[in-house]
């Protein structure tokens, strides 16, 4: 039998017996505390570097400027520059401020004329882009361009050019597709009021401004969605639809509001619902519906136990039900019927039986009661001390959400026009509240209401279509040109096995795509948490949509077909071709760089590491944010797909999401973690014991990361076979809600979708059940 002795030449050392040794009990020496602190600070196994990424709204200023471009959309700042210099005395920087505003007036005014438009863009996109050749540095231009677009927003021109995308965008439908010279006219067209359009929305903060663009007419923001919407079955060449979902993103951004206005806006809805503030993100809260399953679990067992008094709203007169208050989730809340009268059933405890048999030993359990009836005897029975603990913890940690009062309310109303106490065209139970105008938060609550209203009838097409085009992003052609690009970047491929055309070809493809996600994810991510904030089934809603239109599968494509860690290393850019860097070298008098001859961003720096050396950095500070934007938000969007619906997880489990989210784990950046561990955690409970026995790590983080509750029983699960057996009715339930909210609140367009308010008089509803003809005189049909 061998034996370890720690020895000073090596940490441990095999002994033989015939090395003399003698009792194994005497040859292990134990560790002393110098030797386990050394142990404690040897290097550990391989651990994933800290990227710096802060996740935000947008990214910097600039950079989202220069994402505005296409490297082939460099050509019209030559010509803009050209034509204004052919139409103006001089320096536009030089002239008095009243001279600047004639200008740009006389311009305006050429919009309107057909055949002075083009040039009147021309003029106007010079202006926006800041008159770069007259800056002196990149600062120099970015201040330019704040004063110009500021001065083109105090003369109206956004009244003028969004009429002028109007025209534009008619005058392209309305041209045959064998009119090619037209149809390219007006695509240049588009693109430059567009620009002008997107400088001012990206520079101007003002609140002023983002009223005046909620005024336009029609709504903007409904506008440009109905346009995407009109990509569903064919997205033109001609058109420039990747900078009209960027301007989406960024009208929905500017009009409805950014993260802070959110947070604010909700902080006021709860407000006007008689809430409490939030609470802080380190408090370990409950639900109140947890808390009254909790105290009617507390009363089953000791009926003589007064609880203090209920800290529940008055907004739920029925929650001291013992039905409704089980219910935990959103879907669950929502299939709940309508309570009755809970009775406890007096059963005393029962005698101990006769005597037994001196041969035959007694089992215990036979003098036992049952411990799942109360203790009705005898009545002074002295509550636990720990009981009342955890009741004083659950009523001081009670939370009530916003969606719980929403939902609850109308869950009251769907329920009595089904018993024919109110119906269809009844009004609307003090819901519709008035706009306050001094109020900036009221004000964007109610945008977010009339958006909700003018796009609902084709919500569902504005959401195939952005999933068409991610789709288009996980073909076999980009993932066959993702690979190649990877090889390359990976040091597996040299410069020379590809000729530079085709290289910087792929960059700019790979360009393209990765800033068409990011304003996909921008939008539906922004219109989720909005939706949401106005009212909990205007976001079930939209998530509906998304997973009825499999968004849950193909985003698991999604991470399937990109190795993550590449993914948010990969910055596909040629520094030369860049808006900034192209708008110094005009200002210098230099030609425009040439595209073909241009190099990649990995050559010019210089960087010739490979992708497994730059992971072996403990920080890592050079990547692609708008990746990491990417990838954050598609967790987000999950996240809100399936969050406490039981239906969806077991679908995304039967599509074995782990193996693909775990991916997300590799990276150490703490909301892509987050994020992709709290879809995991909504797994866990259908997930098998092997499972959980293979990803302890996981559940683990799950505990670390994830907000807890104090009634959290995630991993345990308290009856999962009657939980997977009632969640399609539970997701039926949910889907009949907000049928019913749409229906009675928006009729229009309710009925432009095909759903339209049967009769709701009891009467009616029995004859037509009978089938009795009103002329037939009471026979039966």
């Amino acid at each position: 039998m061998a034996s370890i002795r720690q020895t000073p030449e090596a940490k441990f050392t095999i002994l033989s017996p015939q090395d003399g040794a003698g009792d194994t009990d005497h040859d292990i020496d134990p560790l002393n505390t110098a030797q386990v602190k050394r142990m404690a600070a040897r290097p550990q196994k391989f651990r994933a570097p800290e990227f710096k990424y802060v996740y935000s709204d947008t990214d910097t200023e600039p950079a989202e400027l220069e994402e505005w471009f296409a490297y082939a959309d460099n050509l019209l700042l030559v010509e803009s520059r050209d034509e204004f210099i052919k139409s103006s005395d001089g320096s536009f920087r030089q002239m008095p401020e009243a001279k600047q505003q004639r200008y740009i007036i006389s311009q305006i005014s050429f919009i309107e004329i057909n055949n002075e438009r083009d040039i009147a863009l021309l003029r106007l996109f010079y202006i926006a882009t800041g008159t770069f050749a007259e800056s002196a540095s990149d600062e120099d231009l970015l201040d330019l361009i704040r004063q110009n677009t500021n001065l083109l927003w105090k003369l109206h021109t956004i009244d003028a050019i969004y009429e002028c995308i109007q025209h534009l965008l008619e005058e392209f439908y309305a041209t045959l597709p064998e009119d090619v010279e037209h149809l390219q006219n007006c695509k240049k067209g588009l693109f430059l009021a567009l620009t002008v359009l997107y400088f001012m929305v990206q520079t101007r903060q003002e609140e002023e401004f983002a009223d005046e663009l909620a005024s336009l007419n029609p709504s903007i923001v409904p506008y440009f969605l109905k346009q995407v919407s009109c990509f569903r079955l064919y997205m033109p060449d001609d058109l420039p639809w990747r900078n009209i979902l960027l301007l989406t993103w960024k009208l929905i951004l500017r009009v409805f509001g950014n993260s802070q206005d959110l947070l604010k806006a909700k902080a006021y809805a709860r407000e006007k619902s008689g809430l409490p503030l939030e609470t802080k993100k380190g408090t370990i809260t409950a639900t109140p519906l947890d808390y009254q399953a909790f105290r009617q679990g507390i009363r089953s067992r000791y009926p003589g136990y007064k609880p203090p008094n209920d800290v529940l709203p008055k907004e739920f007169p029925y929650m001291t039900n013992s039905a409704a208050s089980s219910s935990s989730t959103l879907a669950e809340f929502a299939v709940d019927p309508l309570p009755g009268s809970s009775v406890h059933i007096a059963t005393p405890a029962p005698s101990p039986p006769p005597s037994p048999p001196p041969v035959a030993k007694s089992k215990k359990s036979t003098f036992q009661t049952d411990q799942s009836f109360p203790f009705l005897y005898p009545q002074d029975v002295d509550i636990p001390v720990s009981i009342r603990e955890a009741e004083e913890i659950f009523a001081q940690r009670t939370r009530t959400s916003l969606w719980i009062v929403q939902l609850w309310a109308e869950r009251e109303e769907f329920m009595k026009q089904e018993r024919g106490w109110i119906e269809a065209g009844d009004p609307l139970s003090g819901n519709d509240e008035q706009v306050d105008p001094a109020n900036s938060f009221s004000k964007r609550l109610a945008r977010v209401e009339s958006a909700y209203k003018d796009t609902l009838q084709y919500l569902q097409a504005v959401v195939v279509t952005l999933l068409k085009m991610v789709l288009s992003t996980v073909s076999p052609e980009s993932a066959g040109a993702f690979a190649r690009r990877q090889q390359f970047l990976n040091g597996e491929s040299e410069m020379h096995a590809y000729p530079e055309a085709n290289i910087n070809s792929e960059l700019e493809n790979a360009r393209e795509t990765e800033l068409t996600l990011k304003a996909i994810t921008g939008i539906l991510y922004l219109l989720l948490k909005w939706f949401k904030t106005s009212h909990i089934l205007k976001s079930e809603f939209l998530a509906q949509l998304l997973y009825d239109s499999n968004a849950l599968p193909l985003i698991l494509q999604l991470f399937n077909t990109k190795e993550i860690e590449q993914f948010v290393l990969q910055i596909p850019e040629v520094p030369k071709l860049k808006f900034f860097a192209v708008c110094r070298a005009l200002a210098k008098g230099e030609d425009l760089p040439d595209r073909e001859r241009a190099t990649t961003r990995l050559e010019e720096s210089g960087n010739e590491k490979t992708v497994d050396e730059i992971l072996q950095q403990d920080e890592i500070s050079v990547f692609s944010h708008r990746n990491f934007f990417i990838s954050i938000n598609i967790l987000k969007i999950m996240q809100k797909i399936c969050k406490n619906k039981a239906h969806r997880n077991l679908m995304i489990v039967q599509l074995k999401a782990s193996n693909s989210l775990r991916k997300m784990l590799r990276i150490s950046q703490f909301e892509a973690r987050l994020y992709a561990l709290k879809i995991i955690k909504g797994q866990v409970p259908y997930c098998g014991r092997k499972w959980r026995h293979m990803n302890m790590r996981v559940i683990t983080a799950i505990y670390l990361y994830c907000r807890q509750e104090l009634r959290d029983s995630w991993l345990a699960g308290v009856d999962i076979d009657a939980d997977i057996e009632d969640s399609y009715p539970r997701e039926v339930a949910l889907r009949a809600l907000i049928q019913f909210y749409n229906t009675r609140r928006y009729p229009e367009a309710a009925a432009a979708l095909g759903y339209q308010n049967t009769e709701d008089d009891f009467f009616a509803k029995e004859l037509e059940t009978l089938m009795i003809d009103e002329h037939s005189n009471g026979e039966v049909i």
